[in-house]
């Protein structure tokens, strides 16, 4: 199989983060069903951003600190932001 990109920004003044997926048919399964498991469709369990704005130019795994404060904030739960 091969990855795919899976590209998501925050809002429109954030940066863009990029994790990889080898299942698109699993992930789009996933959306409507929380209960599948991601193994089943993430390549890899890294989050990544551009060293350029957008999604161009040289891939860099973010830190965990940048986790922390993009995807859980200060409640330590994740946010769900993804588009309904």
């Amino acid at each position: 199989m091969s990855n795919h990109p899976v590209i998501w920004r925050p809002n429109e003044h954030a940066d863009e983060y990029i994790v990889y997926i080898e299942d698109v048919e699993e992930w789009i399964k996933w959306k409507e069903d929380k209960s599948i498991a991601m193994a089943l469709f993430v390549a890899q369990f890294s989050i990544f951003k551009s060293s350029t704005s957008g999604h161009t130019g040289t891939l860099g795994e973010i830190s965990k600190q940048e986790i922390e404060n993009v995807f859980f904030g200060n409640d330590k739960n994740v946010k769900d932001k993804s588009p309904e």
